[in-house]
């Protein structure tokens, strides 16, 4: 955890400032603004209240037939078991230039950097892509 100093400029002040109320968690969205010799900085571009704030669904790219493990659904299924958590994913299977495939799992998971990594060995290198949820 840490902290970082957030900016709003005066022409998204009016558009933000109902959004934010002292003690509630909000989803911010900006654009870093980085200085020299000084922390990041965030412009902030959207505010919502957390409990209406969409998160994006991530989306895992399996490729049959290359990269990763030989039995991916398998891996799959052991790294999805040891990874629970609240975020929904969406398997992309795809056989190039022959089909692609979009599943849903009913699993649900943790995707913090660990389950990334593993995910990586087991189905290649940016397998990952985030989707509109």
């Amino acid at each position: 955890m840490g902290a970082i100093d957030a900016m709003v400029f005066a022409n998204s002040f009016e558009r933000l400032a109902a959004q934010v109320v002292e003690d509630k968690a909000v989803q911010v969205r900006g654009l870093v603004l980085p200085e020299e010799r000084a922390p990041p900085k965030i412009s902030v571009q959207d505010i919502q209240p957390l409990e209406t704030a969409r998160v994006p669904l991530p989306s895992i790219r399996v490729w049959l037939g290359r990269n990763g493990v030989p039995d991916k659904p398998a891996a799959l299924q052991r790294l999805f078991r040891a990874k629970p958590g609240e975020a929904a994913v969406r398997l992309r299977l795809e056989m190039p230039r022959d089909f692609s495939v979009i599943l849903d799992v009913p699993a649900k998971v943790r995707p913090d950097r660990e389950f990334r990594a593993e995910l990586e060995k087991i189905c290649g290198p940016d397998c990952v892509e985030v989707l509109a949820g």
